[in-house]
């Protein structure tokens, strides 16, 4: 080096090829299903490394709601080169109108994101009557109270109590409530039940 001949920097950049995940929604929320119904939704695996991403697996956590399930699965490991994505599907089954929860864990070999994680949301939408308590003990001549309560989120019509056709004539309502009543979601209504047995 001269005064002539000055130092001049040069940058250097280097780059190790690897795969990159991304995927988008981390987060999937069912809040439009009826109850009793199934619905769908997909989340989406980009690769925006510069290598091949293989997908080593795509798991529920065991904690995830039972109505979650992943019934379109790819064959493993599965291979996304660069630039492209592969979508995967979530069913839901509502079998209630309970709040459903839970997390798929994507399994991969990008270094710094070896699990990816997308979290499910489950808001069924329906009318759920309960009878609280859902059995009753008699002794001879008793009245027992029976609940009927709206577990849901949306309203029920309640039609009016019958027993079944295999009850016993002994057991009767007494004075039950009035048919088509709207009962919102936490409403009840209460009647009786009454058991008379026949004398011996």
């Amino acid at each position: 080096n001269t005064k002539n001949s000055p130092n001049y920097p040069v940058r250097l950049v280097s780059k190790i090829a690897a795969p990159d995940i991304e995927v988008k929604p981390i987060r999937l929320v069912f809040d439009k299903t009826a109850m009793g119904t199934k619905d769908v939704k997909s989340f989406e695996i980009f690769n925006k490394g510069t290598i091949d991403l293989e997908v080593k697996g795509i798991t529920l956590s065991s904690n995830t709601s039972q109505d979650f399930d992943l019934p379109t699965l790819p064959t493993f490991p599965l291979i996304i080169g660069k630039g492209e994505s592969k979508k995967i599907e979530v069913h839901y089954n509502s079998t209630d109108a309970k709040d459903d929860s839970g997390t798929v864990k994507v399994a991969s070999n990008d270094p710094d994101s070896p699990e990816v994680k997308v979290e499910l949301v489950g808001k069924a939408q329906g009318c759920n009557l309960a009878a609280v308590p859902p059995q009753l003990h008699f002794t001879r001549g008793e009245r027992k109270q029976v609940t009927i309560v709206n577990q849901g989120n949306r309203p029920c019509t309640y039609k009016g109590a019958f027993m079944g056709k295999t009850t016993s004539k002994e057991f009767s309502f007494f004075l039950p409530p009035p048919a088509a009543q709207i009962l919102g979601p936490g409403q009840k209504l209460d009647f009786l039940v009454k058991f008379a047995p026949a004398d011996n």
